[in-house]
C-alpha cells in the first residue's frame, strides 16, 4: 500500500499507470484486509500480475513445488481470473526451472513444468494450457500472453544475465547505491528522487 498511496519504491516517486482491476484490488484490500482482493471475473483478467511475478519464483526457486504455488497466489492479490493465476503459475514454474538449470529448449518443450507430473494434478485454464503446450510455437494458437520469440527471449536473457556463474562469483552483497549515485536520468536530464 505504500507504493500505491506514497511512491514506496517507484522510480518516479508516485504511483503510476497502475490499471483499474489492480486498483481496485488494492482498494479492496484496504477495507477487508483480505489478502487476495483480485476479481474472479474473466472480464477483468489483465496482465498487472504477470508483470511483477519475478521475485516470487525467484524466491522459492530452491522449492520449485512452492515457486509454482506462490506465482499463482501472486497473481490472486490482484488478479484473480484463473487465465491470469495460471498464467503466473505457468511462467513461476518456468523461471524456477531456468534458475534451477534448465536449458531453453526443456524449459520450451510441452507443458514443461519443475515439477514433474505437476500440470496432470493441477491443470492450468484451457487458454494457458494451450499455451503449455506449445501454441506459442505456432500462429494460430492462443498468444495473448506468451509469444515464442519473447519466450526464447526471455529465458535466453535470463539465464545469461542472471544465471552466469562467473558473475555470481564476483557479486559479494547486492546493497543499493549511495544516496544521490546513479539517479541521474541520462535521457532528459531530470534528477530522479
Amino acid at each position: 500500500m505504500r507504493w500505491y498511496r506514497q511512491g514506496h519504491l517507484s522510480s518516479t516517486g508516485a504511483c503510476f499507470d497502475i490499471g483499474g482491476t489492480t486498483s481496485r484490488a488494492l482498494h479492496l484490500f484496504e477495507r477487508t484486509r483480505q489478502p487476495y482482493c483480485g476479481s474472479i471475473d474473466p472480464l477483468a483478467a489483465g496482465n498487472g500480475s504477470i508483470m511483477r511475478l519475478v521475485p516470487v519464483p525467484l524466491f522459492f526457486a530452491s522449492r520449485p513445488k512452492e515457486a509454482v504455488e506462490r506465482s499463482g497466489d501472486s497473481s490472486r492479490t490482484t488478479h484473480g481470473a484463473q487465465v491470469c493465476v495460471d498464467a503466473c503459475r505457468y511462467m513461476g514454474g518456468l523461471l524456477a526451472g531456468a534458475v534451477a538449470g534448465a536449458g531453453k529448449d526443456e524449459i520450451l518443450s510441452e507443458r514443461y513444468c519443475p515439477v514433474p507430473g505437476y500440470w496432470q494434478t493441477h491443470p492450468l485454464a484451457e487458454e494457458i494450457g494451450e499455451i503449455a503446450r506449445g501454441s506459442f510455437k505456432r500462429k494460430d494458437g492462443y498468444t495473448a500472453i506468451l509469444d515464442l520469440k519473447a519466450l526464447d527471449a526471455v529465458v535466453e536473457d535470463f539465464q545469461e544475465t542472471f544465471l552466469l556463474p562467473d558473475l555470481l562469483d564476483q557479486v559479494d552483497v547486492l546493497e543499493p547505491p549511495e544516496p544521490g549515485v546513479g539517479q541521474r536520468d541520462t535521457h532528459d536530464g531530470h534528477t530522479l528522487e
